[in-house]
């Protein structure tokens, strides 16, 4: 049995994990944008961040303890994508999509709570800019672990 949840929510993953911006309407340059929290004139995403929108930068050429952290959380965001990809695949095996579904539970929620620390201290200096800090790519992290515990659920159930 195909579990959809568990396909939808690595197709996020990956997207989280690879892209910054889908266009939506060009002629209004109108975009849904991946970022996990933006600060000023710099938006951070799993993979780097963007200075003024069109400047990228990753981590590769920085410090190496600064390199192996994000390193960490792009793999982290990931392997959850294709083990929840993989463990919702008909033929995957029941016992080994449980223990997938729960590591990506755990991870996710590692990483909801290290972005959240994150945005809590920035959000301590101006509590108002809290709409403009939080990035839907933190909110679709919280989804991705909606769809997966939907899809443990369902695999609890058979």
């Amino acid at each position: 049995m195909t579990i959809k949840s568990g396909i939808i929510a690595g197709i996020f993953a990956l997207l989280l994990a690879f892209l910054a911006k889908i266009p939506i309407y060009p002629p209004e340059n109108l975009a849904l944008s991946f970022n996990i929290f933006a600060i000023d004139n710099l938006e951070y995403f799993f993979w780097g961040y963007l200075i003024n929108g069109n400047i990228a930068y990753t981590a590769v050429g920085g410090s190496i303890s600064e390199v192996i952290i994000s390193a960490c959380v792009w793999l982290m965001i990931f392997y959850i994508g294709l083990s929840s990809i993989f463990a919702s695949t008909s033929k995957a095996k029941i016992n080994n999509s449980i223990k997938l579904f729960q590591i990506n539970i755990l991870l996710l929620s590692i990483i909801l709570l290290v972005f959240g620390i994150i945005i809590f201290f920035i959000l301590l200096e101006n509590f108002a800019l809290f709409l403009y800090v939080i990035g839907f790519g933190y909110y679709f992290v919280i989804m991705i672990l909606i769809l997966n515990v939907a899809a443990l659920k369902i695999l609890k159930q058979d």
